[in-house]
């Protein structure tokens, strides 16, 4: 448990009001379209973002989700194969708002 949880104290956490996003658009230099492992990757940092920026733990979020921390730990590894829905759950959990977007390459 450690000292993560003096963070909390019982007192209120204020929001991460950034929402988490998901974009499909692709790479700075425009060179080539993102693979599904790259978007799995970058969506797995924004998940985690959002965590630390909620000042949560792992396992707290994992709790919150009612899973097990090592399933956190893979999300936030590569979110590849996470659903909409549990992406959705996480952003709740996080005080976040879910943001997908599909953007047309040019």
């Amino acid at each position: 448990m450690g000292k993560h949880n003096a963070d909390f104290g019982g007192g209120r956490r204020e929001p991460y009001n950034q929402p988490i996003k998901i974009y499909a658009d692709p790479i700075p230099d425009r060179r080539r379209l993102h693979d599904e492992s790259d978007i799995g990757r970058r969506v797995a940092r924004e998940v985690a973002r959002a965590r630390e920026a909620a000042k949560m733990t792992q396992g707290e979020l994992a709790r919150a989700l009612k899973t097990k921390r090592k399933t956190i730990s893979n999300i936030e590894l590569d979110a590849g194969n996470v659903t909409i829905t549990m992406l959705s759950r996480i952003a709740r959990a996080l005080k976040c708002v879910l943001e997908i977007r599909i953007v047309e390459v040019k």
